[in-house]
């Protein structure tokens, strides 16, 4: 049976607790606002950093940048001392924003997420029903069209998160990765029916039911938070940035609401 790479996940994990030529875009002559959601490596891997971000940022020119927190962005004195000195880890988008602030200071970097209480813990606590539930599962000793789907999931989430730590900006963001994604997603409900199967402790399932339903309830307020923001101003450009799992269901979401207004904005052309 295939298994879900514990190394990758962890590597994955700790992302979220702290994203050749660059991508060129033609210039719109349609009216209203275009949107450009940019999925993100939160910790940066070997081939995205804060510099990479940050000249997209440069090369797009948005006059809205939307980040994944819940507060608009300040900047900290001494970030990229503490940073280079291992003091502290930003992720990668508040080190681009950073440096983009600085001479971009009229240009409004609001937050779209949700208010978490604590979010190392709220992370560290969330993600330990994810590892629970299929520590358990990977030792099932399921058989038959069972073991099937959930070699399937195993083998299609190590293949996304290699993608997902080794790739370029670019990379990550094509259609074909954020579909992976949404393939994975829909892949949980198989999963929650093969712990209510094979697992005799039935709170394992009842938590990872919750870890579903909890990223799907933060999805979901991201997507109006977003929408919100993006009313009520005449703006031209606008980018969001957002980790690259919650990409595939802010662009279905999204272009689905937003009407004839607001248009979302293809990676590249």
């Amino acid at each position: 049976m295939v298994t879900v790479s514990k190394k990758r996940t962890m590597m994955l994990l700790t992302a979220l607790l702290l994203q050749g030529h660059p991508p060129a875009w033609s210039q719109s002559t349609q009216e209203g606002t275009e949107l450009l959601v940019i999925g993100v490596v939160h910790s940066r891997n070997r081939n995205v950093n804060h510099r990479t971000l940050r000249e997209v940022l440069d090369r797009y020119r948005p006059d809205l940048v939307l980040w994944e927190q819940a507060e608009p962005f300040k900047p900290v004195f001494g970030l990229f001392a503490a940073h280079a000195l291992r003091i502290a880890r930003p992720p990668v988008e508040q080190l681009a924003l950073q440096r983009f602030h600085r001479k971009n200071r009229t240009i409004p970097i609001l937050g779209f997420d949700t208010l978490l209480p604590s979010r190392r813990e709220w992370i560290r606590k969330h993600y330990a029903r994810f590892y629970q539930f299929h520590d358990a599962l990977d030792g099932a000793g399921m058989g038959g069209q069972d073991s099937a789907a959930y070699d399937l999931y195993a083998s299609s989430t190590n293949a996304f998160h290699d993608g997902y730590l080794s790739g370029t900006l670019a990379e990550m963001n094509r259609p074909e990765c954020y579909r992976q994604e949404f393939l994975l997603d829909n892949l949980e409900d198989g999963n929650i029916r093969l712990g209510e199967r094979h697992l005799p402790d039935s709170s394992l399932v009842s938590g990872y039911r919750d870890f579903v339903k909890a990223d799907q309830a933060r999805d979901a307020f991201m997507v109006r938070r977003i929408l919100q923001l993006c009313t009520g101003e005449k703006w031209r450009r606008i980018v969001v940035l957002t980790g690259l799992a919650h990409k595939y269901y802010l662009l279905d979401e999204l272009g689905h609401r937003a009407g004839t207004s607001l248009r979302l904005r293809d990676w590249m052309d």
